[in-house]
């Protein structure tokens, strides 16, 4: 029987760790990809860079899923510098 993978980048966070709890019953395998080392029971860690290629992307292979939540935070002012380029703050 095949092993069943999904990958979340940037899967860390309040939202990250509800879709850990989630899919943990639905996957084999979880591996999340972060920034920073976390202990996250029944999950393998992986640290990556999103700017450069690294070992990281080895764990994109046989994965089905691939959830992206990586990027800026939302809990933050909303502000010029923290829009993005986005929304009314970018004018």
């Amino acid at each position: 029987m095949e092993c069943k993978k999904i990958v979340i980048a940037g899967g860390t966070g309040f939202l990250g760790k509800v879709l850990i709890e989630w899919f943990s019953k639905r996957f084999d395998e979880i591996v999340v990809l972060s920034r920073s080392s976390i202990d996250l029971a029944g999950v393998k860690i992986v640290c990556w860079d999103r700017e450069r290629l690294g070992e990281w992307k080895e764990e994109l292979e046989n994965a089905e899923v691939l959830i992206n939540l990586a990027g800026v935070s939302v809990n933050c002012r909303y502000h010029k510098k923290n829009s993005n380029g986005f929304g009314k703050w970018s004018q």
